[in-house]
């Protein structure tokens, strides 16, 4: 999955923070909704070399990338609070665009937005990406069929002793 922060996702995270920031738990233990818009900062915190190693890009608001706030708010001279507040948004944009949108330097691994299991506390993340637009489930019923169908041949096979092989 190519993933990319252009200027509509940059407007969604302004839009998402003007009215709520950002903070630790968001994108996986809490408002799981939000994780697109994390992985939006988290993209640009890499690419600006706020480095995320251990889990990359992924749309977890964690420690690693709380760490990667607070530096990023310390060196511009925002004030530290780790959350990822319309103030922040901004100064990370701006300068994301002033450096001409580079590429984030740790690995994303961020698919899409995870969804709430009910009842479990766990959340998923579907495999559903902005290039397969869905699920080709012919593929999975014939693959699934094709393999049903070698398996017992072969167990079929197999139950065959060699002297009725030979008959």
């Amino acid at each position: 999955m190519v993933f990319k922060v252009r200027e509509n996702e940059e407007k969604q995270l302004l839009s998402v923070t003007r009215k709520t920031a950002l903070g630790f738990g968001d994108g996986y233990k809490r408002r799981v909704e939000l994780a697109k818009y994390v992985a939006y900062a988290q993209y640009m915190l890499s690419a600006l070399g706020y480095r995320l190693p251990k889990y990359g890009v992924d749309g977890k608001l964690g420690s690693e990338t709380t760490s990667a706030i607070k530096k990023f708010q310390s060196d511009i001279g925002l004030p530290v609070t780790g959350k990822i507040d319309y103030n922040t948004a901004m100064e990370l944009i701006r300068i994301y665009r002033l450096k001409g949108r580079p590429k984030a330097q740790d690995r994303v691994v961020f698919m899409g937005t995870p969804v709430q299991i009910p009842g479990e506390g766990e959340e998923i993340t579907p495999f559903i990406t902005p290039q397969t637009k869905g699920i080709d489930w012919n593929k999975i019923l014939i693959y699934g069929l094709l393999g049903f169908a070698l398996y017992m041949a072969f167990t079929q096979f197999q139950s065959i002793t060699p002297q009725e092989r030979k008959e």
